[in-house]
């Protein structure tokens, strides 16, 4: 900064940099470079633009002459008109096929591919053209731009973030890091040195090695770093063994200093890029979205408007059911059935020990008495064996309260031939299922087994409204009775009134029930109707994540994988690993923690019911076997629509380091 105004020539890309001054040039265009060369009369001009993706290089040839080649022709042949020195950084990919150790700048050239092709030819021509150039061959490591990473950052930021690298073990190359590079091109220039110069370090390093010396440096996890061996024939482009290039001549212009790989790495300043946390499940937010509650909120109802009423019959369709009550909450919409239902002291509600405690308070909210039903552990649902034992102890008139857990519906059809010999009726916790298929085909929510069935909008869910909740139901008297116990239990049509001296007024309404506001608003309905426009888009990317999971976690001996074999059906709300934490020596909690510390958010869903205090049972261990196997194993990972694949395999690996 001291000696030069530097200018940053861009063509397409954009950067940032301190002290230097930018200007938009194409580099293919003469007269334009030439009205810069003229203008501004540069005394040094280093080229560092080219395609060094070997691949990309033998895939599309004509790119790669222009740009590797041409560039440096136009340049380095007006060097001498306008009294510039020409530096172009070429390559350490030029010696094909050698037995040599080191290669020297004298050294015969050979290429095996089209990159190693066009930066020979290209040195030819800087040297032909101009008698006051520098050709640097080199191979450089250290932080790059935002836009192009480099070989360490790439190997960095991947360990970083938990994913496993392959790097040969036997292609080997001596780098600089870029900051030593730097230094020395500036002396060369001072020197006004000439021709063709390697700068290089002194070892002799594969590229497996190199990963590692950048491991141990930033305290990265080696284990992810996996030697492979150059096999040719599963690239385009061939690809040199040795690339180590000889520095005595270096050393005998500049000085004898050691360059030492290991003393460039720990010169490094590298900043690990600063990662958002990976919650276990999250609502996904898009302009429509946005747009949707925006007009709402420009609209003449805020609450108690038409959008509600869309909302319902949106998703009635959807599902399949004649009717649709929204209302505050899935929680909301439990306690509303069984209110509806009339469930009281003198009957029982029957539900999963594994759910959350909604399911159980509607009914306790009725006075009714809450009875479990230990699960099956291959569905995490409702065990219909054990279904039908607590069954046979209850008295008639009662409910049972399937939970479709993380997404998978329970055995519906077989629940439902219980009905008339036992005398109960179905109200279905599909909290996390909307979207979700019986294995007869029939969506959740079509209430083919069910009195009714509730579906819950929070946030984490399959579709978000903030918070809220459905009912649908094929029983009109049902249906209305929902209607008015969501709003106080307030009865408005004049027809249905009791007290005859209200039914004159013109303003009347009349409180027929003891209900409850649980009042859904527009705001939250637009919201959801917005997002009910994806839905198909939503279960389809958990599919793919749940099934990506699968095939990475389903050989590791310490974990298993409940609800593996219906992912078509279910409509994955949840992914839930079964760990094995005893034979790990490891705790749930420990291993939680130190996900956290890579921003990998997890949960456990959830503590059995009969271990909380409102419903404790002593000895709940022995009462219910699968449900207590269940808890002291479950661990929830993330899983929700904008889950990406790079973080997603973040997940994956660091969960394989400390489970294998």
């Amino acid at each position: 900064k001291k000696d030069f105004d530097i200018f940053g020539h861009i063509h397409k890309k954009d950067f940032f940099a301190n002290g230097i001054k930018k200007t938009h040039i194409n580099l293919f265009n003469i007269k334009k470079v030439r009205e810069f060369l003229i203008k501004n009369k540069p005394k040094v001009i280093i080229n560092t633009s080219g395609i060094t993706n070997v691949e990309q290089c033998e895939r599309n040839k004509s790119k790669a002459y222009k740009t590797n080649v041409e560039i440096n022709n136009l340049f380095s042949s007006l060097s001498n008109k306008y009294n510039f020195k020409f530096v172009s950084i070429s390559s350490d990919h030029l010696f094909g096929v050698s037995s040599k150790n080191k290669f020297l700048e004298t050294d015969q050239t050979f290429a095996i591919n089209y990159y190693a092709h066009t930066k020979i030819i290209s040195e030819k021509i800087i040297l032909n053209n101009s008698d006051n150039s520098l050709v640097i061959r080199t191979n450089f490591f250290g932080e790059g731009l935002y836009y192009r990473k480099s070989f360490s950052d790439e190997i960095i930021d991947k360990l970083s973030s938990g994913i496993e690298i392959s790097l040969f073990n036997d292609v080997y190359f001596n780098p600089v890091s870029i900051s030593k590079l730097s230094q020395i091109i500036l002396l060369l220039i001072k020197k006004n040195y000439k021709g063709i110069i390697n700068i290089s370090s002194d070892e002799k390093i594969s590229k497996y090695k190199f990963g590692l010396l950048l491991a141990k440096e930033f305290k990265l996890n080696r284990k992810l770093i996996i030697p492979i061996k150059l096999n040719s024939k599963k690239h385009l482009a061939k690809r040199p063994h040795n690339m180590c290039l000889d520095n005595s001549k270096l050393k005998k212009i500049l000085y004898k200093e050691n360059f030492s790989i290991k003393d460039q790495i720990k010169k490094l300043d590298y900043k690990p890029r600063i990662e958002n946390f990976i919650p276990y499940g999250k609502q996904s937010i898009n302009n429509s979205d946005i747009k949707s509650v925006n007009e709402v909120l420009k609209s003449n109802y805020l609450t108690q408007g038409p959008k509600i009423q869309e909302f319902e019959r949106k998703v009635a369709k959807f599902v399949g059911s004649k009717f649709a009550v929204a209302v505050s909450s899935a929680s909301a919409g439990l306690h509303l059935s069984c209110l509806a239902y009339k469930l009281n002291k003198k009957n029982n509600l029957i539900t999963s020990p594994i759910t959350f405690i909604s399911s159980a308070n509607s009914a306790k909210h009725c006075g009714s008495k809450v009875i479990f039903s230990d699960i099956n552990l291959d569905t995490i649902n409702i065990d219909e064996k054990n279904l039908e034992i607590k069954l046979k102890k209850i008295k008639p008139n009662s409910l049972v309260m399937p939970v479709h857990f993380a997404g998978l519906p329970c055995e519906m059809k077989k629940i439902n031939n219980y009905k008339k010999k036992y005398n109960f009726d179905i109200i279905e916790d599909a909290s996390h299922a909307l979207g979700a298929k019986y294995l007869s085909g029939e969506k959740v929510g079509c209430c083919k087994y069910s009195l009714a069935t509730v579906f819950s909008f929070h946030p984490v869910k399959i579709v978000a409204s903030g918070e809220g909740g459905i009912i649908t139901t094929n029983n009109k008297d049902f249906y209305e009775k929902l209607v008015s116990l969501r709003s106080h239990g307030i009865e408005r049509d004049k027809k249905k009134f009791i007290n005859a001296q209200l039914k004159k007024s013109e303003f009347a309404y009349e409180m027929q029930k003891l209900g409850f506001n649980y009042r859904i608003t527009d705001v939250q309905s637009a919201l959801a109707i917005s997002q009910l426009d994806r839905i198909n888009k939503f279960i389809k990317k958990r599919r793919t994540i749940a099934k990506i999971y699968d095939k990475h976690f389903s050989n590791i001996k310490s974990i298993e994988l409940p609800q593996k074999k219906f992912r078509e059906f279910s409509s994955n709300h949840l992914y839930i690993l079964r760990i094995n934490f005893d034979s790990l020596g490891i705790s749930r909690e420990d291993l939680m923690k130190n996900l956290k510390k890579f921003n990998i958010g997890t949960q456990v869903h959830y503590i059995p019911l009969p271990m909380q205090p409102l419903y404790y049972e002593k000895n709940y261990e022995k009462k219910y076997i699968n449900s207590s196997k269940y808890y002291n194993s479950c661990l929830s990972i993330p899983i929700h629509y904008d889950l990406n694949y790079t973080d997603q395999m973040k997940i994956i690996n660091k969960i394989k380091y400390y489970t294998n």
